[in-house]
């Protein structure tokens, strides 16, 4: 293969791209193929990985997301772009998520590093020679004080890297399909059955997406959806898709996943229009944009309109769970939510009767949302039995948080039942019941559980076990007797001041100590917002934010306004946004005037940005600073008038304390 002179790579990459300032002399942002090749086939993974380094060390930092098609931050870029689809043109007209939790820091001379999939940006759909750069804008400059603090967004660009595309060989397309069948067959979990399934997305050969399809529509495992979903959206081959799925809504035998008739009508909108358009520059088509989103949007709704009859067609040829699934769907996307078509009243409550008739044969997603909806249109004694049974299932299969909604629903609507119900679960599990569940009990106190807490709160593994310690200190909270106050006492004696803390379980036993005895808890809130462990004092003061605040509390809190420890005062100062009255209003004020004060004529040493993952004094100080003013400006019990927000913001240190005082953003616990 005759390859492209490097001269002539850079020209084109120069031609292609915007030209953007020189990287910095001392910082490297390099980018390589993770395998030991630069030949690749059609549908094969191509993992690369970017790295940054400098050799001046706390002069440049990093805000870490990950490189993800959803996000800007890192982009790659193709040269030359004949023969490569970029996938984002498929995804205009879809919601995606943004980037999971990052991390942050100085970069040094060991490389921070992290790895992307090339092909979830770009289809390669030409052999040929490519060259690839990666742009970054995750880095910034720290300015120093001379040029005014703050800092400097850069946009990096990484060194080019070569790769060649091999034209398409049956051959190797069949043997990638049967590896992948094969690591699919042998996964014994969701976790080992990711990358095969990602695979076979990035495949994309007839044989290929008809696997997709098949895997689809039996899929059980329901937090795989969303990969089928996407590999099936992104897919050049919706010729073969689209007959595929039609054909399973009239099969009395197929599955129907959750949203197989949006993805349908999705496909086939595309297939007749083509991919959504890129929004007009120019004012004159501007104007018409409405218009052409109304015309796509009437063509999405036909052809929901017409998959969705043949699913009702075919509701009668079903039985057992497929047919539960199908009356599902008919009452889902029937839902005035997603049905451009209102309802008549007795056509809902038949779909609602219909779906609750086979509830028993849905799968617990299914029936948690259905319950969810229900809720606002039916009578609720009808739902009343589905939601003991959802309820009583997750206490002997808890499936987490997802599953509280049936309990949720239960003490709302009958808060004596649902109480006892908990309060069994308790005594039954030994206290080993999911925490927010037992959160939803009303709080009172249970002596028939005294010797149970008592015995456990005494036991030396619960010193150990968190999960086990979490659990058995939310029925405490609860439901937990003035009985056991002297085996709560001696618990929190031996781990105060442990190495480490567990601010939920120690937050959870103070607040029952409020509860029964305020002057105990009151103490041990004290010395804890004094201790040195100050991510203790936040984790227990937040706890007690979520699970009991007290007017108790009040007192401590505005005493830890003046701590020295300056998570603390943040904390306190939050706290007091959502549970403090008007007069600790004066307490706040006092605080920030004396930040103020302290650092008068030097704020331009103070980050502008919020950095709550930076140790140093000086983001510390410029965290207290919002805070405080985020609890003055959005405080629940009290207002501030327009020369106080005046006041509030011309002392501001930081530009994000003046963006606080303005409106446009707060802090919350």
């Amino acid at each position: 293969m005759r390859r492209i002179p490097t001269f002539a790579i850079a020209l084109f990459l120069i031609w292609t791209h915007p030209l953007r300032a020189a990287n910095p002399d001392d910082i490297e942002f390099r980018l390589r193929l993770l395998k030991d090749t630069h030949v690749y086939h059609m549908g094969e993974p191509i993992e690369m990985e970017i790295s940054y380094s400098s050799q001046t060390v706390m002069k440049y930092f990093g805000s870490f997301s990950g490189p993800e098609p959803e996000s800007i931050a890192v982009t790659p870029h193709v040269a030359p772009t004949e023969g490569v689809l970029d996938l984002s043109e498929l995804r205009r007209d879809r919601v995606v998520n943004g980037s999971g939790p990052g991390s942050a820091g100085y970069l040094g001379p060991q490389p921070q590093t992290a790895q992307l999939e090339l092909c979830e940006w770009y289809r390669f759909q030409r052999s040929g020679h490519y060259s690839v750069v990666v742009t970054s804008t995750e880095i910034t400059r720290v300015k120093s004080a001379e040029e005014g603090g703050g800092k400097e967004h850069l946009t990096l660009e990484s060194n080019p890297v070569d790769l060649d595309i091999l034209p398409a060989d049956p051959a190797w397309d069949a043997r990638e399909l049967s590896n992948i069948e094969q690591a699919l067959s042998t996964a014994r979990n969701a976790g080992e059955r990711f990358l095969p399934l990602r695979r076979l997305a990035l495949l994309d050969t007839p044989a290929s997406v008809q696997m997709l399809v098949r895997l689809y529509l039996v899929n059980s495992y329901g937090g795989e959806d969303w990969i089928f979903e996407s590999g099936l959206r992104d897919s050049s081959q919706i010729n073969v898709i689209i007959p595929l799925l039609v054909a399973a809504l009239s099969d009395p035998g197929a599955s129907i996943p959750t949203i197989l008739l949006e993805l349908l009508a999705y496909l086939q909108t595309r297939k007749e229009l083509g991919v959504m358009p890129v929004y007009p520059g120019d004012p004159a088509n501007q104007q018409k944009w409405p218009e052409k989103l109304k015309e796509r949007s009437g063509v999405h709704d036909k052809y929901l309109a017409q998959d969705y009859t043949l699913l009702m067609a075919s509701i009668e040829r079903r039985s057992g769970p497929q047919r539960a699934t199908a009356i599902y769907q008919a009452w889902y996307y029937a839902n005035p939510r997603r049905s451009t078509a209102p309802l008549a009243p007795e056509v809902r409550s038949r779909l609602e009767a219909n779906v609750l008739a086979v509830a028993n044969d849905l799968d617990r997603a299914q029936q948690n949302q259905f319950l969810v909806q229900a809720w606002q249109t039916m009578p609720h004694e009808q739902l009343l039995p589905l939601i003991r049974k959802i309820a009583e299932d997750s206490v002997s299969h808890p499936a987490g948080y997802e599953d509280n909604g049936a309990f949720q629903l239960w003490c709302e609507g009958w808060p004596q039942e649902c109480n006892a119900a908990i309060l069994q679960d308790v005594l039954e599990s030994n206290a080993n019941i999911d925490k927010y569940v037992t959160f939803l009990m009303t709080e009172a106190e249970h002596p028939e559980l005294d010797e149970m807490l008592e015995s456990k709160l005494r036991y030396p593994t619960m010193l150990r076990d968190t999960f086990q310690a979490q659990r058995t200190a939310a029925v405490v909270l609860r439901a937990g007797s003035r009985n056991i106050a002297s085996a709560v006492d001696s618990y929190l004696d031996q781990i105060t001041g442990k190495h480490g803390c567990d601010g939920e379980t120690q937050g959870d036993l103070l607040g029952y100590l409020f509860r029964v005895a305020p002057e105990d808890g009151g103490k041990r809130l004290s010395a804890e917002m004094q201790d040195k462990n100050d991510s203790c004092a936040v984790g227990v003061l937040r706890t007690l934010h979520e699970v009991r605040p007290s007017a108790d509390l009040i007192p401590i809190v505005v005493s830890a306004l003046d701590s020295p420890k300056l998570v603390v005062a943040q904390t306190a100062a939050l706290y007091l946004a959502d549970h403090g009255p008007a007069t600790t209003e004066d307490a706040l004020w006092r605080r920030l005037e004396a930040l103020r004060s302290a650092w008068q004529g030097r704020s331009s040493e103070l980050p502008e940005e919020m950095l709550s993952f930076d140790s140093g004094i000086k983001a510390k100080t410029a965290m207290l600073e919002q805070a405080l003013a985020s609890a003055l400006s959005h405080a629940r019990n009290w207002k501030l008038s327009p020369p106080e927000l005046n006041r509030l913001r011309s002392g501001c240190l930081t530009q994000t304390c003046r963006d606080i005082a303005d409106g446009r953003m707060s802090l919350g616990l």
